[in-house]
């Protein structure tokens, strides 16, 4: 089975969702530098929003991605469901959990900054936002029934 985890850029929010999944990411001692340790956070260039990232399997074999939507967030999901589907992924296949709703202020400040390449200042605002965000990430976990490690 393939699991994608959707958000605006899929190199944020998505990938915190990823990280919980995956287990990478356990208790809030040292989070920031837990997050920020984990491969592909704020790596993105905003050119490569839609592109599948590849972020490991997890303990039942199953392939994790994450993908950014932008900010339309609804009809990109259905677009993305639609678009898996063509190329074959049949809907027992796949997973596809949308956590937009977790992003906080903090990342949409860091992506209005990132547009003016002012990459530092951008990463600053995006590692606020990561606490508020996981405790928004968690909920949308439990309901959507994917576990956390």
């Amino acid at each position: 089975m393939k699991i994608f985890f959707l958000c605006r850029t899929g190199h944020h929010t998505s990938l915190l969702a990823a990280g919980l999944h995956l287990g990478l990411i356990k208790g809030s001692k040292g989070l920031r530098h837990v997050v920020l340790g984990i491969r592909g956070w704020n790596d993105i260039n905003l050119k490569d929003v839609g592109t599948p990232f590849y972020v490991g399997m997890d303990k039942d074999n199953n392939e994790i991605y994450t993908i950014g939507i932008a900010s339309n967030s609804f009809m990109m999901e259905r677009v993305v469901n639609e678009i898996i589907k063509l190329i074959g992924i049949e809907a027992e296949e796949r997973r596809i959990i949308n956590v937009s709703e977790a992003v906080s202020g903090w990342t949409r400040i860091g992506l209005a900054i990132k547009k003016m390449h002012l990459n530092s200042l951008a990463k600053m605002a995006f590692n606020r936002g990561i606490e508020s965000e996981l405790k928004k990430v968690q909920p949308i976990l439990r309901k959507s029934n994917i576990t956390t490690c």
